[in-house]
């Protein structure tokens, strides 16, 4: 089950009832609309960036993106994963990209950064 910041959804749709005259039963509505759009658009831009560093990589290797979630010790997170392989060869190389804070809403690189100024071959992003 996602957990989400329950107070910054309570002091927005509040912003929303005092800046934008909406009713309370709006506001919360709106809040949590954005609270739960907010965590979306995190993953689709984690997974934006790697396509990008997947297109402009060699095309002698295949590539795939592997996402995981997982949740123990009161932790949920989504882990992020380019694998490389090339047919007809025993070539397989893993690249971690770290992780998604699901409670915090925030992205935590591993080693790599799917946001950093390198591509999967180690040179210099244009």
């Amino acid at each position: 089950m996602k957990k989400y910041n329950l107070s910054n959804i309570m002091k927005r749709a509040w912003d929303l009832v005092k800046k934008a005259g909406m009713t309370i039963s709006a506001g919360l509505k709106k809040a949590w609309k954005e609270a739960k759009k907010m965590e979306e658009t995190l993953r689709e831009d984690v997974i934006v960036e790697l396509n990008n560093l997947i297109k402009n990589a060699a095309e002698v290797f295949n590539y795939e993106i592997s996402e995981r979630v997982w949740e123990k010790y009161g932790k949920s997170r989504t882990y992020f994963k380019i694998i490389e392989t090339r047919k007809n060869s025993r070539h397989y190389v893993e690249y971690d990209f770290g992780y998604i804070d699901n409670k915090k809403d925030s992205y935590v690189p591993g080693k790599m950064d799917a946001f950093g100024k390198y591509d999967l071959a180690g040179a210099v992003r244009r």
